[in-house]
């Protein structure tokens, strides 16, 4: 991760929208038009993080056969403050769309990337960008999360989302074919920035699992 390097900006979004937070899928309803969007500075662009070592402790669980697989995101933008990625986060979820953030510390230091979703492949994720007007929004493989429990409804995590929340982290939920529901916090290109966050939540006494999403 040492050579890597972030452009600071975001994407604006366009101003019609749904109330609430419903889980992104693969197909989503769009319900107004798309918008060109303009970044408001240099266009996103990272390289891809090196592999992890090949020995480690911090065993990966693949997604169950039973699931359905959603390595990639669409990333909208990177901050060097939190509370300019949650700025993006909030109009976003005002849009109904499902985004979050997840924490890197590269070597120009930490910074915070603001995805939206979660894909089976890139077509699908290139579809929800079109229909979206996310244009400037790049594609990722973000294959790495962590996982913090998987619940048969929506209510069952709620309390667990807020608790989340209020210790600083940012969940998002990915309903499954079986309806049944993944918490998960972070997206990450490699499996070190999950590492990273599991360790972060492991310090806030919440127990997850390092997952290939």
């Amino acid at each position: 991760m040492a050579d890597e390097k972030e452009s600071t900006g975001a994407l604006s979004i366009p101003e019609a929208g749904r109330d609430g937070e419903p889980p992104v899928t693969k197909s989503p309803t769009v319900e107004t038009p798309a918008l060109e969007l303009k970044p408001s500075t240099a266009e996103i662009s990272f390289e891809i993080e090196p592999p992890p070592p090949a020995v480690d402790d911090k065993p990966v669980v693949h997604v169950d056969l039973k699931m359905i697989s959603y390595p990639y995101s669409l990333q909208l933008g990177a901050f060097r403050e939190i509370k300019e990625a949650d700025k993006l986060i909030f109009t976003c979820k005002e849009k109904g769309m499902s985004a979050y953030r997840s924490e890197v510390e590269l070597a120009d230091g930490v910074w915070y990337r603001v995805f939206v979703g979660y894909f089976e492949d890139r077509k699908s994720a290139e579809n929800f960008k079109e229909e979206h007007g996310l244009h400037g929004a790049g594609v990722k493989h973000t294959k790495y999360a962590n996982l913090i429990d998987t619940y048969s409804s929506f209510r069952e995590l709620e309390d667990k989302i807020l608790s989340l929340r209020n210790l600083g982290h940012s969940p998002y939920v990915i309903k499954d074919p079986d309806d049944s529901f993944r918490l998960l916090v972070g997206s990450f290109l490699s499996k070190e920035g999950a590492e990273k966050q599991y360790d972060d939540l492991m310090a806030d006494g919440i127990m997850s699992q390092i997952i290939e999403r």
